[in-house]
């Protein structure tokens, strides 16, 4: 499961980069601290990942830091996946059964129509 794999570092976050390479996420370089840009930078998932990993003691980052360090130590991504993203998941990584808060069929079915409306679709 993901969980197990997290304590490897973050080789579990590059399989998902690999796995799915046009993923988009809403990745946030300045955390929220900057009045002026909370806005997220929607960037690909193996960039996000990428930069994540970037030492904040360097200036190796894509993004403009507002700190003369470097990358901001809190910042972070948001990777919103799909019916068919959870599916492949549960192939291997999640389990199917699972505690009902990390389950995501019931807000689909209720919000979205899952699996026949077209808001679902999308």
């Amino acid at each position: 499961p993901i969980v197990e794999k997290a304590k490897d570092g973050w080789s579990w976050l590059e399989e998902l980069a690999r796995r799915w390479p046009k993923a988009v996420t809403d990745f946030y370089p300045h955390n929220m601290l900057s009045h002026s840009r909370q806005s997220p930078y929607l960037t690909r998932l193996s960039t996000a990942v990428e930069e994540l990993k970037v030492d904040p003691r360097t200036q190796e980052s894509k993004f403009r830091y507002e700190t003369k360090g470097g990358a901001l130590e809190g910042r972070y991504m948001h990777l919103q996946l799909t019916p068919a993203q959870w599916l492949e998941l549960e192939k291997s990584d999640i389990p199917v059964e699972r505690h009902v808060h990390l389950e995501n069929d019931a807000w689909l079915r209720s919000c979205l129509g899952y699996p026949d409306d077209a808001v679902a679709a999308e």
